[in-house]
């Protein structure tokens, strides 16, 4: 029986090899048939092999780890006048309609001072 504070597993959860640490065990094992210092390098060596070969999803892949992925813009576009009046009057106007409104039309705690 346990004691308190004891655990059940002392000896910790099994671990299980993740699937990228038995690729490099692969990798390393090619290269030593191939001639070559190690995994890394293998997979160096072939990647410049399709680079060059004109693959252009792993060209990419390349320049993205290299240089940083390219910052995509989002095209937003906001009708500021129209989102205004919808804060001053609680509703959505049309631009058109925006123009014709004067600042005296504007409720009393918005309306700028007047000028003296």
């Amino acid at each position: 029986m346990w004691k308190p504070g004891q655990s059940g597993n002392p000896r910790g959860r099994l671990r299980k090899k993740l699937v990228i640490e038995y690729l490099e065990e692969e990798l390393e094992e090619l290269a030593k048939t191939q001639g070559i210092e190690n995994g890394t390098r293998l997979t160096a060596k072939k990647w410049a092999q399709l680079l060059f070969a004109g693959d252009r999803a792993l060209w990419k892949e390349y320049l993205d780890r290299r240089d940083g992925a390219v910052k995509q813009q989002l095209g937003i576009h906001v009708d500021v006048a129209s989102r205004m009046a919808e804060l001053f009057y609680g509703e959505v106007m049309r631009p058109d309609e925006i123009e014709d409104v004067e600042l005296s039309e504007l409720p009393e705690s918005t309306a700028p001072p007047e000028p003296e």
